[in-house]
């Protein structure tokens, strides 16, 4: 079975690791298989509900226009939110594959019929609805403590410390003053 693999990780706050992860237990099932593997396509820090054009995925539209060219029976991901997280956007990837005589399979399903992506498109796009409502309720507490959710400003360092409880408090800051100093004389030259 002629293969071609497709692998993706969402975030640079992910680990990049994760792509030859991806890739290499693909590997490994295609030879357990017999499966040819004629190409890998990645997309690095890219959502799977991005889009589907050319400038949002370009791994995903080369594999695409490979699939479409000809002589590929099938596509080769980890799961089906590797591909997708919009339900629309997994239906219409799928219909390209299938029209152009392939398939999609992935090691956590199998061959992903038309049932299968269906309600793994569901799954898929609510999984990630509700990871960025935990996301955001995660950030809110952590602001509510006084503390900052996200990575450190220039002009700022890190000053966690430890709590009462010997536990390391995370997410607070301070002026670097060496840093600072270049913000303010940025500001009054271009003030």
């Amino acid at each position: 079975m002629r293969t071609v693999i497709y692998a993706r990780f969402s975030s640079t706050l992910q680990n990049a690791r994760s792509i030859e992860d991806q890739i290499a237990l693909c590997r490994d099932r295609a030879e357990r298989e017999g499966w040819e593997v004629l190409d890998v396509f990645t997309d690095y820090a890219i959502s799977g509900a991005a889009g589907i054009d050319e400038n949002a995925r370009p791994g995903l539209n080369a594999m695409l226009a490979r699939v479409e060219a000809g002589g590929v029976d099938q596509v080769l991901a980890e799961a089906t939110d590797r591909i997708a997280r919009h339900q629309g956007d997994a239906l219409a990837i799928r219909e390209r594959i299938t029209f152009a005589g392939a398939r999609v399979f992935t090691l956590s399903d199998g061959e992903v019929t038309e049932i299968t992506a269906t309600f793994r498109g569901l799954m898929d796009a609510q999984f990630r609805k509700d990871l960025a409502a935990k996301v955001k309720r995660g950030q809110r507490g952590t602001l509510a403590q006084k503390r900052h959710p996200a990575g450190i400003a220039y002009g700022y360092r890190r000053a966690n410390r430890i709590d009462e409880r010997g536990e390391l408090v995370r997410g607070l800051r301070e002026i670097d003053d060496d840093q600072a100093e270049v913000v303010r004389r940025i500001f009054r030259e271009f003030a």
